[in-house]
């Protein structure tokens, strides 16, 4: 679910400026809003229209909204009634281990660049067959870096 900074405006009960202006920042009441840019759109700043992933917010932001988790949203397993493969979650597994070391670290920092060229250098094994990994696959694996 999307959010324009008219309908952030009216959740929050802050003025459409205000709101403009947080979704300028990135930033609102000490929240760091999850923007996306919205393609097929024209206006703001540089001609980017941008929008508020509420899926992406923390609880404590969606509460603020207005937005609460119902059964609808239900835990991973349930939602996909057995599409996923066995194959397919052991994969998944064997990405998440690939590049758990880089998960806590800072963007963009030089600690976080150097363990991406670590991971690169080793040899992972991905559902039990070794592989050399590129850097770029490994970043492409996880968390934008």
């Amino acid at each position: 679910m999307l959010l324009d900074s008219n309908s952030f405006a009216e959740a929050m009960g802050i003025s459409s400026r205000a709101a403009r202006k947080a979704f300028a920042t990135g930033r609102s009441n000490g929240f760091v809003l999850p923007l996306v840019q919205v393609s097929a759109q024209r206006g703001g700043a540089g001609g980017k229209v941008w929008a508020l992933a509420v899926d992406r917010c923390p609880a404590e932001l969606k509460a603020k909204l207005g937005v609460f988790e119902g059964p609808f949203e239900a835990p991973f397993e349930d939602t996909l009634n057995g599409a996923v493969e066995a194959w397919q979650r052991e994969e998944q597994a064997d990405r998440l281990r690939i590049i758990a070391p880089v998960l806590d670290l800072e963007k963009r920092s030089a600690e976080r660049a150097s363990t991406f060229r670590a991971i690169a250098a080793g040899v992972h094994l991905i559902r039990g067959v070794p592989a050399r990994l590129a850097e770029t696959t490994i970043r492409d694996l996880g968390p934008a870096a």
